[in-house]
């Protein structure tokens, strides 16, 4: 994917008589989401939700090195994600937020009961 934005990039500016220049300020390899964390999501989406397995991007790679890490997606219209014609009802939006609060509720009493194994 890199390499496909830099020649388009470079062809572009080529187009237009001008020059780029790249260089790579940080790169984070994909990882894997904390199994106890997904269990918690699935569990909190009952029969409505899908499951996916998916490695972890953007923010989440960050997160993942620092504490348990999980994620909630939002159904969006036609599946069209991450970019301007992403949308999503509001039904789908607080479904969403409703699966993300049950997780973090089966999170808690996941760490407590392994407090009081």
């Amino acid at each position: 994917m890199t390499k496909t934005a830099k020649d388009t990039s470079q062809s572009i500016a080529e187009a237009h008589g001008l020059k780029t220049q790249f260089s790579t300020i940080l790169h984070l390899e994909p990882g894997h989401f904390t199994p106890e964390a997904v269990d918690c999501v699935k569990r909190a989406c009952g029969e409505r939700g899908i499951g996916a397995q998916t490695l972890t991007a953007h923010d989440s790679t960050m997160t993942r090195l620092l504490c348990p890490t999980a994620m909630v997606f939002a159904r969006a219209k036609a599946g069209i994600s991450h970019c301007a014609q992403e949308w999503s009802s509001q039904e789908d939006c607080a479904e969403s937020a409703l699966v993300l609060g049950k997780a973090v509720l089966n999170f808690d009493q996941l760490l407590q009961d392994q407090k009081q194994s």
